[in-house]
């Protein structure tokens, strides 16, 4: 088992003031292990809450300012590891503790499978972290006063024949021990499968659990980068008590692999509750474009206030509605208002831009071409008219495009390809007012008008030879705005 891992890096976000003309007191700490006698191997630790300095604590005193404190302690065992908590330490006087590990009890946490094996074992607090490989002879304990501000998470997850993910939060503290055993009818199964953009990658596959979808407001845990070939698929089980946010993240396969947080492109879903059934949960398949979902935070919009027009996409959003990030060749965000240029960022996923408050017609124009990392989608573009003043703040009525054929993964030569509009933010389809479609098949250098059926669908008709397939369609949404999208290689036709 991995030592104790408490998090003091992230509570060290300032430095810590020294406070010379506070008083001090003493903090007089005695270690018991589960024989009752001095335990001899321990890591205990308090973080002051005000200033967020962490100091060691050995058997014995240590002298602290006066304060409010937080006391994690990991006791060891030959074959046990006993965590202590103490979120609510008042050190406005001299305080002896008894740490004592017979008060803690099991955590048992067992998967369906007997042969799944833990690949992360986490219990942690904001001040605290224990991390196990195996939860044999793990206990935990509260002590002290509880209150509803100390966050907890214990999860787990595990790999056998199918992948299991178990996580549960507590918003006072971790319980005095900890006993879950569902079956598979108490779990949520999802079958998840994974395209390549291009070939000779692989990816790393991680679900985060959440309390809810929003970064500010809501609590996240960890979770295990596990490597997957592609293209692949696995069966997922989640407990229904907590939000998942899985990730795919997609790498130049090699025999040292980048590290997942160098990822070439990535799809992620919005936190998500399931409850105990079944689902179908592909990832990474055609056709990616730029999309405005609700991702979490920080999610992209498209947004008015009263001096400033912000602009930001996620560009390579799958056929599924995952938001997508991918890394560039090459891209560009620009602003128009009546025709002439208001500013231009590098970058095709956004840009913040100064405007006046008269009412005017505006273009916002963003680029994206990544050629380099994947041969699918790999120059995207839209583009936005519409009207704006500020008189009318928050987010503006955008829409993207959504193309959704019937696909062998990311191939295949369907005859209809549906086109529907989607709102920021929304996970609803609508038809669009008005819609022209054009197709290409030698990667954007001729286009071809292609026959369009009630504002809802394009006719491809597919010349010998085909290999990929370019779309270039442009709408007017239910509120009168007009978006333009275009998508290089969006899917292979043989």
């Amino acid at each position: 088992m991995r030592r104790v891992l408490l998090a003091a890096a992230l509570l060290l976000l300032g430095s810590a003031t020294p406070v010379s003309a506070q008083d001090t007191v003493l903090l007089t700490a005695h270690h018991i292990g589960r024989d009752g006698t001095t335990a001899q191997e321990h890591d205990t630790y308090v973080v002051n809450k005000e200033t967020y300095e962490v100091s060691p604590v050995a058997e014995g005193s240590i002298k602290l300012f006066v304060g409010q404190y937080a006391l994690v302690s990991d006791i060891r065992g030959k074959s046990n590891r006993d965590f202590l908590t103490y979120p609510n330490l008042d050190m406005t006087k001299d305080v002896t503790i008894d740490l004592d590990a017979r008060v803690a009890k099991p955590v048992v946490v067992k998967v369906p499978d007997p042969t799944a094996k833990l690949v992360l074992g986490e219990i942690s607090l904001p001040f605290g972290r224990l991390d196990v490989d195996n939860l044999e002879g793990v206990a935990i304990a509260h002590l002290g006063p509880r209150t509803k501000d100390v966050t907890a998470w214990i999860n787990t997850q595990w790999q056998g024949k199918d992948f299991y993910a178990l996580a549960w939060h507590f918003d006072d503290g971790l319980p005095n021990g900890f006993q879950r055993t569902p079956s598979h009818r108490e779990l949520a199964k999802v079958h998840a499968r994974f395209g390549a953009s291009r070939k000779g990658t692989m990816a790393y596959r991680l679900v985060v659990p959440a309390t809810g979808p929003s970064l500010i407001d809501d609590e996240r845990g960890s979770a295990k980068a596990m490597e997957l070939p592609l293209p692949s698929a696995r069966t997922e089980y989640y407990n229904t008590e907590t939000h998942w946010i899985p990730e795919l993240r997609e790498v130049v396969a090699a025999q040292e692999p980048p590290p997942p947080w160098e990822a070439d492109h990535m799809v992620h879903a919005r936190a998500q509750r399931y409850p105990a059934g079944t689902y179908e949960r592909p990832f990474n398949y055609a056709i990616a474009g730029p999309a405005v979902p609700n991702a979490g935070f920080p999610s992209p919009s498209v947004e008015r206030s009263a001096g400033q027009i912000s602009a930001s996409a996620r560009m390579y959003s799958d056929g599924y509605g995952n938001a997508g990030w991918s890394k560039e060749d090459k891209g560009s965000t620009a602003l128009y208002r009546d025709g002439g240029l208001v500013g231009e960022t590098e970058g095709g996923g956004g840009g913040f831009f100064d405007v006046p408050p008269e009412d005017s017609t505006y273009r916002i124009e963003m680029k994206s071409s990544r050629a380099s990392v994947a041969r699918l989608s790999s120059a995207v573009s839209i583009a936005w008219t519409f009207r704006s003043s500020a008189a009318q703040t928050g987010m503006l009525p955008v829409s993207t495009m959504r193309f959704v054929p019937k696909l062998d993964g990311n191939s295949g030569k369907p005859a209809i390809i549906p086109v529907f509009l989607r709102s920021q933010h929304s996970e609803i389809d609508r038809p669009a007012k008005h819609l022209t479609v054009d197709v290409s098949f030698d990667e954007g250098t001729t286009w071809k008008p292609a026959k369009v059926v009630g504002n809802a669908a394009a006719i491809i008709e597919y010349p010998p030879g085909a290999s990929t397939v370019s779309l270039r369609a442009k709408a007017t949404d239910w509120n009168g705005t007009a978006v333009e999208q275009t998508i290089i290689n969006a899917y292979q036709a043989g």
